[in-house]
């Protein structure tokens, strides 16, 4: 699909996973873009990097029964705060992605990756074709 453009499925509607859907897939939004895939990568990233450094997977908007409403609210963790906390793997609580920061040599440049596509702003999510030229690829 090329930037910017619109295509749904077959029957002329979004499809996807309840707690990996954009906000304004959630929202009924009738000019879906490429944006809806991006916000999709970012959560998947965020996912494969907790489970390679934490042992377990973390969904960048916390439990399975409470993703829709905290993309919906905004309510994501805050990776620049996180990168900066020190915590052990005992403290590492469902949510709680400060571990995730140490996996990379260069973490701030994954936390910002990921912030950006999983922005409720579809402004700010970068175009996939970006998202190729990232400095973490």
């Amino acid at each position: 699909m090329k930037d910017g453009k619109t295509k749904l499925s077959v029957s002329q509607q979004a499809v996807g996973t309840h707690g990996w859907m954009a906000r304004e897939v959630l929202n009924g939004s009738k000019k879906l873009t490429q944006a809806i895939d991006v916000f999709a990568y970012g959560c998947i990233v965020h996912y494969v990097l907790s489970e390679k450094r934490t042992e377990q997977l973390i969904h960048p908007f916390g439990s399975d029964l409470h993703r829709d409403t905290s993309i919906l609210r905004g309510k994501r963790f805050s990776y620049i705060s996180l990168s900066l906390k020190r915590s052990t793997k005992n403290e590492n609580k469902e949510g709680d992605c400060s571990l995730l920061y140490n996996y990379l040599g260069d973490s701030i440049l994954a936390d910002m990756l990921v912030d950006v596509c999983i922005s409720g702003s579809i402004n700010i999510r970068p175009q996939a074709s970006d998202i190729l030229k990232h400095p973490l690829f």
